[in-house]
């Protein structure tokens, strides 16, 4: 599972790295949609993915959007540019994107607590009780201390409503280790 979704990944990348430069070689909010098009048909037949989703925005405005596959391979359902599908890793570094935007804009304080910006986390304590207040630059960084996926929530398909709904899932967890003394990532916890 992980090497399909780490070419899945690499293709990806190969992917927006071609649509962006047929951006930057053509006239602003020009695309060469047969371009794109091919490119995603020789990614999603060599990666012999179900489904892909693209969109090319310039400037603020969608210049190109496509869908090619099946959002429902079982019934035979097409893909199209409104097609929800799973996100998976490649939400991290889009919300990573986004957090330093905000950052830079003075609209999120990375060093201020997580409970600031979502009340549903919990205050977490450390073993004897002392606060272990968990900031947001913690958490972007895999270093507040809360734990990875379990094996059961890999392929978890249920959509979370809110923010607050999907901390409910795992947020009353204790941490695995103190803020910023460790790194939790998909392939261990490590103290550091």
């Amino acid at each position: 599972m992980r090497k399909c979704v780490v070419a899945s990944a690499l293709a990806l990348g190969t992917l927006i790295a071609s649509a962006a430069a047929q951006v930057s070689s053509s006239a602003p909010g020009e695309v060469d949609p047969h371009t794109v098009d091919t490119l995603a048909q020789e990614t999603v037949r060599q990666q012999k993915t179900a489904a892909l989703t693209l969109a090319i925005v310039d400037q603020g405005r969608i210049v190109y959007s496509q869908a090619l596959g099946f959002s429902d391979v079982e019934n035979g359902v097409s893909a199209t540019p409104a097609s929800e599908m799973r996100m998976a890793s490649i939400a991290k570094p889009m919300t990573a994107i986004a957090a330093m935007q905000l950052a830079a804009t003075g609209r999120l304080d990375l060093n201020a607590p997580v409970q600031q910006y979502c009340p549903a986390f919990p205050a977490k304590t450390s073993p004897d009780g002392k606060p272990w207040p968990v900031t947001t630059r913690e958490l972007q960084s895999h270093r507040a201390g809360v734990r990875w996926y379990n094996d059961a929530e890999l392929r978890n398909l249920k959509h979370y409503a809110n923010l607050n709904d999907a901390v409910r899932h795992f947020g009353a967890e204790p941490l695995l280790f103190a803020p910023a003394r460790g790194c939790s990532t998909p392939a261990t916890a490590t103290l550091s």
